[in-house]
């Protein structure tokens, strides 16, 4: 056959050179007259090879191809199917038209079940029709031929896929690929066959991907897009995007669906929506901080004006009036309690550091549990569980007690029933890698969390529980304050806070704090330096009028001479005219922090053994870390008493001429 004769035959489906076809037939009259049949019909078209028996068959079908097999079912030592099956096992993929003496129609029928092409009887056939039959059984197993090179290509792309496919009939599985059974987490895709597709989806999401599954049926213009959740054989829970097609399967209607694994999609938006949730309050944290810090500021001015006062009539008084004395002392308990909330305020907005030192966890907690017990009552169970490994951070001791004493009360007031209190402590790393992400941790922390088996928290409340002043309590059972300094204190120490909490189910605060290898210690104290009598000239400059005006008094109640200012304009116009040396600036460090060093540092040029006091609402701590002090400065927290003032003062004059 030349290459176009082969190409012709490619595109047409029709063979050009006579068709070979193999003739078993015992009877040699038989065989004569369908060979005369053939030429007559088809001159030129069949070239028919006679074999006798099976035997000779065999032989023939080794020498050659056959394009097709008459085959006569009556053979000596074979009959009937058998001859059948015999001719078929060394056919070779030929088409077989079976020849019969006489019609039976059941033997018709399970020949060609059996996979003849043809059942003709001899005698009742003409030339035509064997030629017909003939053709038709090559083209029929022509067809077959591509149909499994079809079904093969097929099936290979089905298997091969990276998307998990199914065809579903009334829902039951029946064909799946590897890539579904992985998804399924099942060793095979035959373990999917017959399974239920219902028992797979989430219950929560059956109806919906029915709706899609059935507007695919029905044939109608609706999206056939979805997503949902299906449960693994190991019981994980994985995300899918699915799409459902309608087709038919083996004559049934069926449904083709094809989904891709999406689970990990979904956890990175599930942890950019919590990221970002997560900004969106530490954005309103921030303005409620700013706000926080303002007020705190002025309050603080307030309490310095009352506590000086309060002490400048005791010592005005003194005598036997005990009455009077008391009284005015309520005044200084009073102001003592609103400065603690003032300095509240300041740890929610992270502007005050005490004395942050190497400390164990374990450590503070177990030496506050006496007390924590008594704070919560006998009605709740206190439970410490602490890692051996003892968990140590940079702290202030009196900070993570002051921590733990407020989510105490907060814990207490969710159980008046009494309940469950625990605190842990463990080292380690987040559970994975998006809540690492969300947090923004690295390297090793200690994890402090302590939980209650309490009413709980709904999340309109967790939206808000860290924002000052805001509380669910009865107007006089709260400030609104402890879980919002528990915030600003946890910020201090570098650490994050993480709350679990459902209405009913208890609450759960999870504090992750920079883990630390130094060893432990608790802080020592030291004994307060004692206010003494001086005789320097003060320059005192400081907006607040009535503060000014107290500071002055106290001053010069001390034996120094003072020089007052409202602003930086007029203290450098007193100072330029002042006939004795200024010793010594006090000033305002805030609102902006560089306003008191640049004024003082303007004075300096003049006078280069000033010193320098700067009042601010932080302690001395953070404004050191916050800018660049120089040696020859300190600073004073407000609110502050008439001996806090001028011991400072005389702490910084003693210290002799600055280099």
């Amino acid at each position: 056959m030349t290459d176009a004769t082969s190409v012709l035959e490619a595109l047409t489906g029709e063979t050009t050179r006579p068709l070979q076809v193999l003739l078993v037939q015992d009877d040699r009259e038989d065989a004569q007259l369908i060979t005369d049949l053939l030429h007559k019909a088809a001159p030129d078209r069949v070239l028919l090879t006679h074999a006798g028996g099976l035997e000779h068959a065999r032989g023939e079908l080794v020498a050659g191809v056959f394009d097709a097999i008459l085959l006569d079912l009556s053979l000596p030592n074979s009959e009937g199917l058998a001859t059948f099956a015999a001719a078929q096992a060394m056919a070779h993929d030929a088409p077989i038209v079976v020849l019969a003496g006489r019609w039976d129609e059941d033997l018709a029928a399970r020949a060609v079940r059996s996979g003849a092409q043809d059942y003709l009887v001899k005698g009742q056939t003409d030339g035509r029709l064997l030629y017909q039959a003939i053709r038709f059984a090559i083209e029929r197993r022509r067809i077959e031929r591509t149909l499994r090179a079809s079904e093969t290509s097929y099936r290979g792309l089905v298997e091969g896929s990276i998307q998990a496919i199914a065809i579903l009939v009334d829902g039951i599985i029946r064909l799946a690929n590897p890539a579904l059974a992985r998804l399924l987490g099942l060793a095979t895709s035959d373990e999917c066959l017959g399974r239920s597709i219902w028992s797979v989806i989430a219950p929560d999401h059956r109806e919906m991907v029915a709706g899609y599954f059935e507007s695919q049926s029905a044939e109608l213009a609706e999206p056939n897009r979805f997503e949902c959740r299906v449960i693994r054989a190991d019981s994980e829970v994985a995300w899918v995007d699915g799409i459902a097609t309608s087709i038919t399967w083996h004559d049934e209607r069926a449904i083709m669906a094809t989904v891709v694994d999406i689970s990990k999609r979904k956890r990175a938006e599930e942890a950019l929506r919590r990221s970002e949730e997560h900004l969106r309050q530490a954005q309103r944290m921030e303005v409620v901080a700013r706000l926080a810090g303002g007020v705190a500021h002025d309050f603080n001015n307030f309490l310095t004006v009352i506590t000086s006062y309060a002490d400048l009539l005791i010592r005005e008084i003194g005598g036997p009036r005990d009455d009077t004395i008391a009284d005015l002392q309520e005044i200084q308990n009073a102001a003592s309690t609103a400065a603690a909330l003032a300095r509240q305020l300041l740890a929610f907005t992270r502007q005050q550091v005490l004395q942050p030192i190497v400390l164990s966890l374990n450590e503070v907690v177990s030496s506050t549990e006496n007390l924590l017990q008594r704070l919560i009552g006998e009605e709740i169970a206190v439970t410490l569980v602490l890692d051996a490994r003892m968990p140590r951070v940079r702290a202030d001791v009196g900070q993570l007690e002051q921590i733990l004493t407020n989510l105490a009360v907060n814990s207490r007031d969710a159980m008046p029933n009494g309940g469950d209190f625990t605190i842990e402590t463990s080292i380690g790393d987040v559970d994975n890698d998006d809540e690492r992400a969300i947090l923004h941790l690295t390297g090793g922390y200690a994890i402090l969390s302590v939980s209650d088996s309490g009413a709980g928290m709904s999340a309109e409340t967790q939206a808000r529980m860290f924002e000052p002043f805001f509380t669910t309590k009865e107007s006089n059972k709260g400030s609104g304050l402890g879980l919002a300094t528990v915030y600003g204190i946890v910020g201090q120490c570098g650490g994050v806070i993480r709350v679990e909490s459902a209405l009913a189910r208890g609450t759960k605060f999870r504090i992750y704090l920079p883990l630390v290898s130094e060893q432990g210690q608790l802080p020592g104290t030291e004994p307060p330096t004692s206010a003494s009598v001086g005789t320097k000239t003060l320059l005192l400059v400081e907006d607040a009028a009535r503060v000014r005006l107290v500071m002055r008094r106290a001053l010069e109640d001390f034996g120094y001479r003072v020089v007052e200012a409202p602003n930086e304009k007029t203290a450098l116009k007193l100072a330029a005219r002042h006939s004795s040396r200024i010793d010594l600036l006090i000033s305002e460090a805030e609102p902006a922090e560089a306003s008191g060093l640049g004024l003082a540092t303007r004075l300096r040029d003049s006078n280069p053994a000033l010193r320098a006091v700067f009042i601010s609402d932080q302690s001395d701590d953070v404004m050191r870390q916050r800018v660049d002090a120089p040696p020859w400065a300190s600073y004073l927290q407000r609110p502050f008493m008439r001996e806090d003032l001028a011991r400072t003062v005389r702490e910084v004059l003693d210290q002799g001429d600055p280099t």
